[in-house]
C-alpha cells in the first residue's frame, strides 16, 4: 500500500484505542513512526488533552462513551476542524452509527472494513487535518495583515487630523479626545483639566511683522507647550493663535502648575525680529472638568477663564468654576494656595 508511505504536515494525534488494542495496534505504530501520537487512558483526559495540544486528529473507540462524550465533542469542535475517526467494534452497540454522526464524527471505521480502507480512511482524515492547519495559518496570516493595516490606517486618520502648519493634533481629533475622557470620568471618576492659550496681542504682533514672522511663532510656541506637558497630554490647536491642552488625570493644583509652566516657558523664551525681540506672552484660561455639565459645560468655563485672563491684562492664568450657580474665577496663586488649604 504505497499511499501509506505518504508524508503529511500533522503534528499531534490524540489516540484512545483500549477496547481495541490488538485490532488497531498495527496502525498506531504505524501513525507512531510518521507523526507524534499521544496515547490516552480514557475519554476524561481528551478535553484537557485536545486544548494542551490543539491535535490535527483524534481516533477513540466504544472506550469513549456515556453523556459527557457529545458535549466534549462538541467543546472540541467549536474550536477547530479536526477529523474525529471512531473505530466501532459491534454496529449494534452504543452510541449507534446515526448517534456517532450526530455529534459530527468525521469517520467511523467499521470490524468489516478491509485493513487497507481503514488504513485509507485514516489517511484521508489526516489529509483533512493538514488542510485545517493550513487553513487556520492562512487565517491567522491574515489576521496579522488585517491588523497591520488597521494600524496604518489608524496613522494615517491622526495625520489626516493634524494642524498643517505646527503638527499638533486638530480641534475635531481633540473634541474626541474630550468625550472620550469624559466617558473615563464617568466609569471610573478619574479627574482631567483642560487648558485654553491664547498668544497675547496676536492681532499686533501680526500687523508688525507679518504672516511669515507670525506663522513661525505658532510653530515654535507649539513646539513649546509639547514639551512644557507631560507625555501622556494631548496639546492641539484650537484656532489661530489659541491651543487647547487636555490634561487627563489631573486634578485643579496639578492642572494649575501645569498651566503656570506653560505660561513661564512662552514668556521666557526670545524670539528676535528686525533687530529687537519680539514679546511673546500667553492668557491661559483653565477649568476642571464636572460630570454634571458635560464637556460643552467645561469648554464654556474655560472659555470665560481665557476671556477673564485676558481683561486681567494678559499674561496670566486664570480658573473658572461655577460653584453656586455663579461663574467665580480665581488666579494661578489663588487657587493653588486655596487647595491647599482645602479650597
Amino acid at each position: 500500500m504505497e499511499f501509506m508511505n505518504e508524508n503529511l504536515n500533522v503534528t499531534y494525534i490524540l489516540f484512545i484505542l483500549t477496547a481495541q488494542k490488538e485490532r488497531y495496534g498495527e496502525i498506531k505504530e504505524w501513525l507512531q513512526e510518521r507523526h507524534t501520537v499521544v496515547l490516552l487512558g480514557n475519554l476524561d483526559d481528551l478535553e484537557e488533552a485536545y486544548f494542551q495540544q490543539d491535535p490535527h486528529a483524534i481516533l477513540m473507540d466504544e472506550t469513549c462513551t456515556g453523556d459527557n462524550l457529545a458535549l466534549i465533542l462538541s467543546n472540541i469542535r467549536l474550536k477547530s476542524d479536526a477529523g474525529i475517526m471512531y473505530c466501532l467494534s459491534n454496529p449494534a452497540a452504543s452510541p449507534s452509527l446515526a448517534e456517532l454522526f450526530s455529534m459530527d464524527v468525521s469517520e467511523v471505521l467499521l470490524p468489516t472494513l478491509p485493513i487497507e480502507e481503514r488504513y485509507a480512511r485514516i489517511l484521508n482524515q489526516l489529509r483533512n487535518g493538514e488542510k485545517a492547519v493550513q487553513m487556520r495559518e492562512a487565517y491567522r496570516e491574515l489576521y496579522l495583515h488585517y491588523e497591520q493595516v488597521m494600524q496604518q490606517n489608524e496613522e494615517l486618520e491622526l495625520l489626516s487630523k493634524a494642524d498643517a502648519l505646527t503638527g499638533l493634533f486638530g480641534r475635531r481629533y481633540m473634541m474626541r479626545k474630550l468625550q472620550e475622557e469624559s466617558a473615563r470620568n464617568q466609569r471610573s471618576r478619574l479627574n482631567f483639566s483642560v487648558l485654553i492659550c491664547s498668544l497675547d496681542r496676536f492681532p499686533e504682533l501680526s500687523n508688525r511683522y507679518g504672516k511669515v514672522v507670525c506663522d513661525r511663532i505658532i510653530k515654535e510656541v507649539a513646539t513649546m507647550l509639547s514639551n512644557s506637558c507631560r507625555a501622556y497630554d494631548i496639546v492641539a490647536r484650537w484656532s489661530e493663535e489659541q491651543y487647547m491642552l487636555l490634561l487627563p488625570e489631573t486634578d485643579l493644583v496639578w492642572a494649575f502648575v501645569v498651566a503656570e509652566r506653560c505660561r513661564r516657558n512662552i514668556e521666557r523664551y526670545y524670539l528676535e525680529e528686525q533687530g529687537e525681540p519680539v514679546p511673546l506672552t500667553l492668557s491661559i484660561g483653565l477649568a476642571e472638568f464636572h460630570q454634571n455639565d458635560g464637556v460643552g459645560g467645561c469648554l464654556r468655563r474655560t472659555e470665560q477663564a481665557l476671556k477673564e485672563a485676558i481683561l486681567r491684562g494678559t499674561n496670566t492664568v486664570v480658573y473658572c468654576d461655577t460653584a453656586g450657580g455663579e461663574l467665580n474665577y480665581r488666579t494661578y496663586k489663588a487657587a493653588v494656595d486655596g487647595a491647599i488649604s482645602g479650597f
